[in-house]
């Protein structure tokens, strides 16, 4: 979208109705991944997306919610509700422009909070449909990676599905020779309170890094798309279009 004119946006109209948001993050992930990996697999999944549901590609969000690894070298964090304002300043605006779909295209956990509540703000003041997706049936498409364990339940960070995912993206700014294996000890209390992460792991690597591939990262990032693509479409059709 970015790119078009604004009468070439509003030409665009005609047959587009949806945005597509990527939103991801700036932050730690362990000695071998990049600070905006999170930015370069939103933007990846969004772009994916966008083009096989020929949707309006927004610019990527680059910054998130990050207050678990703020004290990781190189992380910056936005509040919550910062978060939560910008994302309903963006849709409103797409509201007025006349999209009728919003499709953000998250890869950052600490952003879920945020995105929820965007989501039921702009259910109650506006007209634009809000989808919010988190790499969808992630454990079903990661079932080839060899590290089984997922050493937390509910998100994974800088393992090997991770850099198998950067590994598919962007090698070049991958360094596997860096890759580690560590598998921090959580303790029973640890989702029942803030924690910050430094209390829990050193490298900031939830599982075995040196074992991604980018074969993996195909296999997953595919399947990521092909669920997305699937769950809108019938979003559209329970929605009359």
């Amino acid at each position: 979208m970015e790119n078009l004119s604004m009468f070439a946006f509003r030409q665009a109209l005609v047959e587009k109705d949806t945005a597509v948001l990527p939103i991801g993050a700036l932050e730690g992930h362990g000695p071998h991944l990049p600070l905006a990996t999170d930015n370069y697999i939103a933007s990846w999944l969004a772009a994916t997306f966008a083009q096989q549901v020929n949707a309006f590609l927004l610019p990527t969000l680059p910054y998130g919610q990050v207050w678990s690894t703020a004290n990781f070298p190189g992380t910056l964090s936005l509040r919550e509700q910062t978060l939560t304002d910008i994302l309903v300043d963006i849709a409103m605006s797409l509201d007025r422009q006349g999209v009728r779909y919003l499709v953000i295209v998250n890869s950052h956990y600490g952003n879920l909070g945020s995105m929820k509540a965007a989501a039921r703000e702009l259910a109650q003041a506006s007209t634009i449909k809000t989808m919010t997706f988190t790499h969808p049936e992630l454990k079903k498409h990661a079932s080839a990676v060899t590290d089984t364990s997922w050493c937390h339940p509910s998100y994974m960070h800088a393992d090997e599905t991770e850099t198998s995912m950067m590994l598919s993206i962007a090698p070049e700014h991958v360094d596997m020779d860096l890759a580690v294996k560590e598998y921090p000890d959580f303790p029973i209390w640890f989702d029942y309170t803030p924690v910050r992460w430094e209390d829990v792991t050193k490298s900031g690597v939830l599982g075995d890094a040196t074992a991604a591939t980018k074969c993996k990262g195909d296999t997953i990032l595919n399947g990521i798309v092909h669920t997305m693509i699937k769950i809108y479409q019938q979003y559209r059709r329970d929605n009359n279009g």
